[in-house]
């Protein structure tokens, strides 16, 4: 449930806007529940006869969240419901907890004998109602903007922005669950964590903007910044309760007890400049830099970072007398070199990109037609995400991507605007190549994707990012079919080279939506797709292995 209310007012020197909204919802699994609250106060003023304006406005978020499910196996319920053997009544598991006169307690009913408690496994409703997790959010965001214009083509701005947040987190495990989750505990399990942090921005710019002689016009801004950023996280946890199910920190076995406090804090200052210059609303020239230096919790400069980019465009309709069919034509070409800050090797990575294309208008501004063509190198210093989701430092390895982006739009109004219709479709193509990799190693491993091995992801010159290689395969007879002893088992051997299966990039983006409105009534649809590449799926392989998928019971008759 989405819930919004605002107000605005003011006169033509002072405006002021106050909104409040609020989001409730519940997740598809029961117990699961999310909240978040949002008031927003906006102040805009301007003096001096309007030289000098003052933007300031204040946000506060409160947010809360009730058993947002785990990924993955561990503390999960989807896996025993998934896996829950068909030959049984579920109903039977559905009261998840029964009297046991030995504990003087209720315990979770999940019998072994007849359920399996491999990878983690245990009654789903008990994950739901007994392994309970809990957070609390607040959210301060305040910030202000003072601007005063020198003169007609010179303004003065300064900009300043806190925000800030705590969050605390909690963690309750009933006794009775596995004790893989209660960190061997029989008694249950209880975990707290607070997380502060805050940042600081600042900055300070000088805006040039003026025309020439009528053909030439110039915008340009210098300025100064700095990014302070701190972040404090505090965590409490147990193996042993002195006594069960009584979650509180004075509860906890100090002798089992677990405790963590990491801070961070990095400061990021910046020196900036931006200059356009155009010529007769036909050829526009842009030129950009940025030096970052960025230092950490000691003060010591960590790496310095300078980027610069360039660009330019030409609108060709302003130039030449274009067919009517096509009233409007730019060609644009740019390139950057982006700095990316790496604290974990110390170093800075950089990515230089090349862009290039065109915007077209048609038929009275009714098509609307875009192509792009990109390119983009990084450094042989480079982060990707491995296949747990983290990021893998690929030091020495350098990668390319390069691809195309075509839009294609139509919009029209019939019956003097009261009906208006638009289209628009998007084409994304991409290609992703390492192009080197160290000299002392032409392969390097760093993900793999499956549950007790599996696919892995290997990067090698040649390839891409996201190759998937396999070394072991099932044992096949001399004619190539599948070997099975006299119990119809088969067996799994190991190959001797990694055999390259295919990439888990896609090989094109499709995005399409179109609106109608008439008579303030507003239908939106849209569609995405992802095309080539191929997927993993552990869940797949899990059903197929307990026998509890379609595919399983097919291959059984």
């Amino acid at each position: 449930v989405l819930n919004n209310i605002s107000f605005s007012g003011g006169s033509r020197h002072n405006r002021t806007y106050l909104s409040a909204s609020s989001v409730n919802s519940r997740g598809i699994l029961p117990t699961a529940e999310y909240n978040r609250y949002n008031v927003s106060l906006r102040n805009t003023s301007s003096f001096f006869n309007d030289r000098l304006t003052l933007d300031a406005s204040a946000q506060i978020i409160i947010q809360d969240n009730t058993n947002l499910t785990a990924g993955g196996e561990y503390a999960n319920p989807l896996p025993a419901l998934f896996l829950f053997p068909r030959g049984e009544d579920f109903n039977e598991i559905k009261q998840f907890e029964r009297w046991d006169n030995d504990r003087w307690m209720k315990t979770q009913y999940w019998p072994s004998e007849k359920f399996s408690t491999s990878i983690g496994m245990q009654n789903p409703y008990w994950i739901l109602n007994r392994m309970t997790n809990e957070m609390d959010k607040q959210r301060y965001v305040f910030s202000a903007q003072l601007k005063y214009a020198v003169a007609e083509w010179l303004d003065v701005s300064g900009k300043a922005r806190w925000d800030s947040y705590s969050q605390r987190s909690y963690d309750k495990r009933h006794a009775s669950s596995n004790v893989l989750y209660t960190k061997g505990s029989s008694l249950g399990y209880y975990g707290l964590s607070d997380k502060d942090a805050h940042a600081l921005y600042a900055d300070v710019s000088l805006d040039f903007h003026k025309v020439f002689r009528k053909d030439w016009s110039v915008r340009a801004n210098i300025g100064a910044s700095c990014n302070e950023v701190y972040v404090n996280s505090v965590s409490s946890g147990g193996g042993l309760l002195n006594f069960q199910n009584a979650f509180n920190l004075s509860n906890l076995n100090t002798s089992t007890m677990s405790r963590s406090d990491v801070t961070s804090d990095y400061s990021t200052k910046s020196l900036f400049g931006h200059a356009e210059l155009g010529w007769k609303r036909m050829i526009y020239l842009n030129l950009a830099g940025r030096k970052d230096w960025v230092a950490s919790a000691s003060g010591i400069t960590q790496c310095s970072i300078m980027y610069p980019s360039a660009g330019v465009s030409f609108v060709a309709s302003e130039l030449f007398s274009l067919p009517s069919l096509l009233p409007y034509l730019k060609l644009r070409a740019s390139w950057n070199n982006v700095g990316l800050v790496n604290l974990e090797a110390s170093a800075p990575e950089y990515l230089d990109s090349w862009e290039a294309g065109f915007d077209a208008e048609m038929l009275k501004g009714k098509v609307d037609v875009r192509f792009t063509w990109y390119r983009s190198d990084a450094s042989p210093l480079t982060s990707i995400r491995n296949a747990a989701g983290g990021v893998t430092y690929l030091e020495g390895v350098s990668f390319r991507n390069s691809g195309v982006e075509v839009t294609l739009g139509y919009k029209d109004s019939y019956l003097n605007d009261k009906i208006s219709f638009s289209t628009n479709m998007v084409l994304d193509h991409n290609q992703n190549r390492v192009m080197s990799t160290p000299e002392v190693l032409n392969k390097l491993y760093y993900g793999t994707l499956g549950i007790g091995g599996g696919p892995e992801y290997i990067v090698s010159a040649g390839g891409s990012s996201h190759d998937l290689y396999i070394n072991q395969d099932l044992r096949r007879t001399s004619h190539g079919y599948i070997w099975q002893d006299e119990d119809g088992d088969v067996q799994v051997k190991q190959m001797d080279q990694h055999l390259y299966i295919g990439s888990t990039l896609p090989d094109f983006h499709a995005g399409w939506n179109t609106s109608l409105s008439f008579a303030g009534i507003n239908l939106f649809v849209q569609f995405t797709g992802r095309f080539g590449g191929i997927v993993i799926s552990d869940t797949r392989a899990l059903l197929d292995r307990y026998g509890v998928s379609s595919v399983s019971a097919e291959a059984r008759d």
